[in-house]
């Protein structure tokens, strides 16, 4: 649920956009699929240091247990959040209120549009 909120899960956020998009990938050159996938940022900063090297997603999941696997039902759960947020994004009749968090803005591209 936070991911959706919080800029300081955006790696959180982009590798389930990503374990959706492959999840649902229909091409012909798509891979046979699964139903557990693991997900993970490889730092090439701790590459020549150890052999954790590959952050791996961690996240509660639905029996409150830290998990790395990414199941059906998470993909779903994210699906339905990643729908209520473009909805969210794209109604018209909601007004366009500058953030709160100037934090967020440090590195926007359109800063410069709302004074920040």
């Amino acid at each position: 649920e936070e991911i959706f909120t919080n800029s300081e899960f955006k790696q959180s956020f982009q590798l389930l956009a990503y374990s959706f998009l492959y999840h649902f990938d229909q091409s012909d050159y798509s891979p046979k699929k699964s139903s557990l996938y693991r997900c993970g940022i490889v730092s090439l900063q701790s590459l020549m240091k150890n052999s954790d090297y590959i952050h791996y997603l961690q996240f509660n999941s639905a029996s409150k247990t830290k998990s790395s696997d990414i199941d059906e039902e998470t993909i779903r759960l994210f699906e339905q959040k990643l729908k209520q947020l473009l909805q969210t994004i794209l109604n018209t009749q909601t007004n366009f209120s500058q953030t709160a968090n100037s934090n967020n803005c440090k590195f926007c591209d359109y800063k410069l549009l709302c004074k920040r």
